[in-house]
């Protein structure tokens, strides 16, 4: 779904209130990490991305995915965690709210969004001028690894106790991103083995790829930007974050899968959605022409293919492809080097531990910031 550009049209506290909030007492909503990018020199675009749904605490959906992949896996049903598991299929089995519209606040300021569609979700861009980005940021921004967040909040009624938090990562026409993949890239998945993939989303704890976290903290320090790409969808977006928060990954845009309708948690999981992860690394790329990108992936689905795709077609963006090797095949392996045929050599490598993708990522940071120390911020 686009993004609709809007101009900010946002009132003082005192002319707005939150009983006009759309919000019930049975709504859930969850705010997505986005970016505000730089349009003119005065002027920023901030996208807001989110979701409104009704919880459902018991639910025979459940009861029936349960009893599948306990089938698939030949488990018993005393041998799960069942908070885990409830946890990780809780986004799946929802209720969405569609035509909702969500209000604001921006530090005094609120803003009407654009009203929910069918799958719940929600999204408007803000237009803000440079003086009151500086304001929010004054008031309540905050600066991790080099670059700044801003968070805001849901109006919802006076007798409502709770707080919708989103938060957007501030980040300029010029320097470097990355542009990384989730699954089996920093987070152990097996998406190649559909019994394992199961076993791993819903009812095993994540972990993350060996010594990946510290070096995403390492490569943020750098001042680049990551923007989280994966085909894993967008009901998964929570246990994600929580995930993330643990284990110590620089905080960042995500951007996840749209399902459409009422589609089923197998589907999410098996099915292949190459396109859609392709568009939304290209209007990335759009969105900031000027900036350079390290794509990082794996072996394991179709990444290769995709980023090789892209170094063609963005050839002046797109400044290094990194690609874990998942143990899959050994045979497919010894491919993978023809699918970069045209690509010049220093532009992608392969990697297996997360040292030797360092080696080869934080040079070039390295170089780009020569005359600029690194963020100390926050220490890894």
């Amino acid at each position: 779904m686009a993004f609709a550009i809007e101009p900010w049209t946002g009132f003082h506290k005192s002319s707005a209130s939150s009983l006009d909030s759309e919000i019930g007492q049975d709504h859930s909503v969850v705010f997505f990490p986005t970016y505000a990018c730089r349009r003119e020199e005065d002027t920023w675009d901030v996208f807001i991305h989110g979701w409104i749904f009704h919880p459902e605490i018991n639910s025979r959906l459940r009861t029936l995915t349960l009893r599948c992949i306990l089938q698939l896996l030949r488990m018993e049903r005393d041998q799960i965690r069942q908070i885990l598991f409830n946890r990780r299929t809780q986004g799946f089995i929802v209720a969405n709210a569609k035509g909702k519209t969500i209000t604001i606040r921006i530090g005094d300021r609120v803003h009407r969004l654009r009203r929910s569609v069918s799958n719940g979700h929600f999204q408007s861009v803000l237009r803000l001028t440079e003086e009151e980005l500086k304001l929010w940021q004054d008031e309540a921004g905050a600066t991790i690894f080099g670059y700044k967040q801003f968070p805001f909040q849901a109006l919802t009624h006076p007798e409502d106790e709770r707080s919708f938090i989103g938060n957007v990562h501030q980040i300029d026409r010029t320097g470097y991103s990355v542009i990384s993949d989730i699954d089996d890239t920093i987070k152990v998945s097996d998406v190649h083995d559909r019994r394992a993939l199961l076993a791993n989303t819903f009812l095993r704890d994540f972990e993350a790829v060996p010594g990946m976290p510290a070096c995403y903290r390492r490569i943020a320090k750098w001042g680049a930007a990551i923007h989280y790409v994966s085909c894993s969808p967008w009901q998964l977006y929570e246990p994600l974050s929580e995930f993330f928060h643990r284990e110590g990954f620089p905080p960042g845009p995500f951007h996840l899968r749209s399902l459409p309708g009422k589609t089923t948690i197998w589907k999410s999981l098996f099915t292949s959605r190459t396109v859609g992860k392709r568009r939304t690394i290209e209007r990335i790329l759009r969105t900031f022409p000027e900036r350079k990108f390290l794509l990082i992936g794996d072996s394991g689905e179709k990444d290769p293919y995709l980023y090789a795709h892209l170094a063609r077609r963005y050839p002046e963006q797109i400044a290094m492809i990194s690609i874990r090797k998942v143990a899959i095949d050994e045979k497919k392996d010894e491919l993978l080097p023809r699918i970069f045929r045209k690509i010049p050599g220093d532009r992608w490598h392969f990697f297996q531990t997360a040292q030797e993708l360092e080696t080869r990522l934080l040079p070039i940071l390295e170089a780009a910031h020569a005359n600029k120390p690194p963020s100390t911020a926050i220490t890894c």
